[in-house]
């Protein structure tokens, strides 16, 4: 007797695992998963004087990656993927002082930040039908299916993670150096400082 959430659960016709196509009784099977990127890279340089000059930059970079099988998991088939999406940015203004032909001093305000959004493509979902399978955890927003394991002779995987995971870190500099020029040598002072605050949600609700 077999349970019926477990035929359901481990369907192969029109399910998350596919049957065997190559010989040994094995599945193989090779995927175009699309990576898309994005570059804008901006500047604009300002002449408020003869000895002033302001500088501002701004870039703009981002990451879409779909991966065959669900990303940091063991799963081993590719019907449950991962969407991945990494927006990054960063900006600085610049001022640039000539005191004289000898003396400059500069200050920058920079900022830098990025993002990560995890989540699930493909078969994921618990299939119509499954009774009476609860969660450890509340939460299952997407209705995500429990993960599978296979042992003995397989040694396989099905898994859809539990993502949505959220990385977000931001960084901001504030920065002034004063260069002098004496004879042969060239002397720097400076001071930098920076804050960096970091937010990381993982195994919340999905």
């Amino acid at each position: 007797m077999i349970d019926p959430n477990a035929l359901l659960l481990g369907a192969t016709a029109n399910g998350p695992l596919p049957f065997p196509n190559t010989a040994g009784n094995r599945y193989t099977a090779s995927f175009a998963n699309p990576t898309e990127t994005r570059t804008d890279t901006f500047r604009g340089d300002l002449e408020l004087s003869d000895s002033v000059r302001l500088m501002g930059h701004f870039i703009n970079e981002a990451v879409d990656q779909v991966t065959p099988t669900s990303l940091w998991t063991t799963s081993s088939y590719p019907t449950i993927g991962t969407d991945f999406v990494n927006p990054a940015k960063s900006a600085i203004i610049k001022a640039t002082w000539t005191m004289n032909p000898s003396t400059v001093m500069e200050t920058s305000l920079g900022w830098d930040g990025n993002r990560i959004f995890l989540t699930p493509t493909g078969d994921f979902q618990m299939p119509s039908g499954v009774t009476n399978v609860g969660g450890i955890f509340p939460g299952n927003l997407l209705n995500r299916r429990p993960g599978l394991n296979f042992q003995g002779k397989l040694g396989t995987a099905l898994d859809a993670g539990n993502w949505p995971w959220t990385n977000s870190n931001d960084n901001y500099q504030l920065q002034w150096q004063l260069t002098k020029v004496k004879g042969a040598h060239t002397l720097t002072f400076g001071q930098l400082g920076m804050l960096s605050n970091k937010n990381q949600v993982i195994f919340g609700r999905t």
